[in-house]
């Protein structure tokens, strides 16, 4: 954190803010935003990096960093300038500094990637997921049951995570051993996406023990027939997927098919508890499922920071980048740009969302977000079948990630409706 910032408070940081723009370079600050604050509470970092200018420099980690909407999506979607290729953390994969492994989906550019989404499409079809929908809605059933007969619970704990522990690992094909260690996992990979502070050395610790269970999950022996991964080990015998990366792609889908789903998710039920106006909504409109899931992606975005690699000089937002840096987006901060959104703090699926950024955009769109809503709407289905209405216990509670925002615990109680409670 700057000199400037010690209070962590929004006011201290506008006083930097630049105001006229040129075509010289970004300007530059000492500001981390992987300091505590601001991943605790980060609405503070994203309003100093929206107005301080289109682009700024980073000083401490010599970066760059976009927080308004239109730089964020340009960067975001315009691979010929700002590359995936180096890396989506912090970390550089051609420097030796990335601290994972490449994904070989999310990070490659096209054409590469092309040749890894096309087979992918196919395998990860409209039809693939529909048949997994009654699946889906077993499981909700099953773990908001156990939930509703208890007093309160916690909906993170106790709602979403046993719900995504066991509906997207069976859909994918894993193991039901040990499923809880894909949490401890999922803390590390995030995390290495940012630097290598004490938080990443503290999850990458916790994980360790853990690391060798979880890559034994993902060889051609482990996976359950006609589930994902054996259908990915499949594209491999038929020519159609590199069997070099089959191992690796399979765990990028297990982290997104868990990590930001219960990002996701976690987020949008607890939204519906503290604006029961929005539940009343949901409950007599059952077609606005699919607007309230992207209004709580666009609200807290489950990556709140994706990096980017400039390919060359380029400019952008009115200043000139150098080429070969990273460039920090801040999906969290754009998806509340005020000058994209109306009362952009506030939940309101009643509103437009179309364009906003928590799935992506341009060819690195994320390739199971039909998946995650399949997920989501059969738990707001079993939910809306039980409950009349949920009161707030306790205040929701964050997890601290450098990249993620995912809420760690929030206890509630829930009035179930008549004919269930009668049942």
């Amino acid at each position: 954190m700057c000199n400037m910032c010690q209070k962590s408070d929004e006011c201290s940081l506008r006083q930097q803010k630049v105001s006229n723009l040129s075509d010289q370079a970004p300007p530059s600050f000492d500001i981390d935003p992987f300091d505590n604050a601001y991943l605790r509470d980060p609405y503070a970092w994203h309003g100093f990096l929206r107005q301080a200018a289109p682009v700024i420099h980073l000083s401490k980690y010599d970066c760059y960093a976009v927080g308004r909407y239109d730089e964020v999506k340009e960067a975001m979607s315009n691979h010929e300038d700002f590359s995936s290729a180096d890396g989506t953390g912090l970390g550089s994969l051609s420097k030796g500094t990335a601290q994972r492994s490449r994904s070989p989906i999310i990070e490659v550019d096209p054409p590469e990637h092309n040749a890894v989404r096309r087979p992918m499409n196919n395998i990860l079809s409209p039809r693939l997921v529909k048949e997994w929908t009654d699946a889906f809605a077993a499981s909700a059933a099953s773990v908001v049951d156990a939930a509703l007969a208890k007093d309160s619970f916690d909906i993170i704990g106790e709602i979403v995570e046993p719900f995504v522990l066991e509906a997207f690992p069976d859909f994918l094909g894993i193991g039901k051993e040990g499923r809880e260690n894909f949490l401890l996992i999922g803390d590390f990979v995030l995390n290495s996406l940012g630097p290598d502070n004490e938080l990443y050395r503290k999850t990458a610790k916790a994980a360790e023990p853990v690391l060798g269970w979880m890559m034994s999950k993902y060889d051609r022996g482990a996976m359950a027939p006609g589930r994902l991964g054996a259908l990915i080990w499949k594209g491999v015998d038929e020519g159609k997927i590199d069997p070099s990366i089959a191992e690796t792609l399979i765990r990028t889908f297990l982290r997104g098919g868990t990590d930001t789903v219960i990002s996701g998710l976690g987020t949008l039920l607890a939204q519906l508890v503290l604006r029961p106006d929005q539940w009343e909504i949901l409950k007599n409109d059952r077609s606005k499922m699919s607007t309230a899931i992207d209004e709580a992606i666009r609200l807290e975005s489950p990556a709140q920071s994706m990096f980017r690699n400039t390919r060359r000089q380029v400019k952008l937002g009115g200043y000139v980048l150098e080429a070969d840096k990273k460039i920090l987006c801040s999906l969290g901060a754009a998806n509340r740009d005020p000058d994209r959104w109306r009362n952009p703090d506030q939940f309101d699926f009643n509103r437009s969302v179309q364009g906003h950024l928590g799935f992506g955009v341009g060819v690195h769109f994320c390739i199971g977000q039909r998946l995650a809503r399949a997920e989501t709407e059969a738990m707001l289905g079993a939910l809306l079948d039980r409950v009349d209405s949920f009161e707030a216990v306790g205040e929701p509670e964050w997890r601290m990630n450098n990249v993620a925002r995912r809420l760690d615990n929030f206890r509630v109680s829930a009035t179930r409706l008549a004919e269930c409670a009668s049942s």
